[in-house]
């Protein structure tokens, strides 16, 4: 028997049910390019698989409920000199979830005063951001269907698509004239290939034939201008087929639509 505290709401039950992803593929590296994939795809495969085997993982059907597009909202960290590690964080989830989602949101800003203020880390000392994370957290919880994913490395490892030396910068900086996407310092190349790598790895885990993808990044040197992002797209698109065979509706994105700080 429960402790009375513990109270179980039989729709949110029932919904979880339902948009859980049952026997999920997590054999993502396909056969025939395996040995030639990069570091980081290995790792993720392998970090999938042994939270599976330990019994602590559970990935949404973001096919559930009729849903056709998929959303992917990406934010990194660490950049800060004092860090010891670099963080990548990519959101999921079924576009359809967002709707609900943006009503309640829209409601909990007006009550709690907030406005359309940018909820933010690092604004916490601003007494209603603070207040109304509970909240906020609880919301994203009960209506957002989808997977929130974050890659941490270390900085004392150079690059996870080779030992980190000239001819692995060397590979990155001709792939990237290749697209046209101009040239980059080693650091800011290297982050934008493990961006783009996590995010083909989660497309070819959690995204169904014949969806849409929609993917949100935040204002970022690796697609800082309208044209670098067009490319940044362009190179998502080009290492996708490394990851699945699948084919999709329609890939997109975009940058925010607010200044940066406001």
């Amino acid at each position: 028997m429960y402790p009375k505290r513990f109270t179980f709401d039989p729709t949110q039950i029932e919904r979880a049910r339902v948009v859980r992803l049952r026997a999920p593929n997590l054999n993502i590296l396909r056969e025939e390019n395996r040995a030639e994939m990069p570091g980081i795809a290995h790792f993720l495969e392998d970090g999938f698989k042994a939270r599976n085997k330990q019994g602590k993982l559970l990935l949404p059907d973001l096919s559930a409920l009729l849903n056709t597009a998929v959303g992917i909202y990406s934010d990194y960290g660490g950049e800060d000199p004092s860090s010891r590690c670099f963080t990548y964080s990519f959101l999921i989830c079924a576009y359809g979830s967002l709707g609900p989602f943006k009503e309640k949101m829209a409601a909990l800003r007006k009550s709690s005063g907030i406005g359309q203020k940018e909820i933010a880390f690092k604004d916490f000392r601003h007494g209603p951001s603070r207040r109304i994370l509970p909240a906020y957290l609880r919301l994203t919880d009960q209506c957002i269907s989808g997977l929130l994913f974050t890659l941490v490395v270390d900085k004392r490892i150079p690059s996870l698509f080779g030992p980190g030396d000239a001819e692995t910068f060397g590979k990155m900086a001709e792939a990237l004239e290749k697209v046209g996407y101009g040239t980059l310092t080693d650091k800011v190349a290297e982050k934008l290939f493990r961006v783009v790598h996590c995010i083909a790895f989660l497309i070819a885990l959690l995204v169904h034939p014949g969806q849409k993808i929609f993917w949100m990044m935040d204002h970022d040197a690796i697609g800082e201008t309208s044209e670098r992002h067009s490319k940044l797209l362009e190179i998502l698109l080009k290492v996708l087929p490394l990851y699945t065979a699948k084919s999709f509706g329609f890939l997109g994105g975009a940058r925010p639509f607010y200044a940066e700080g406001v």
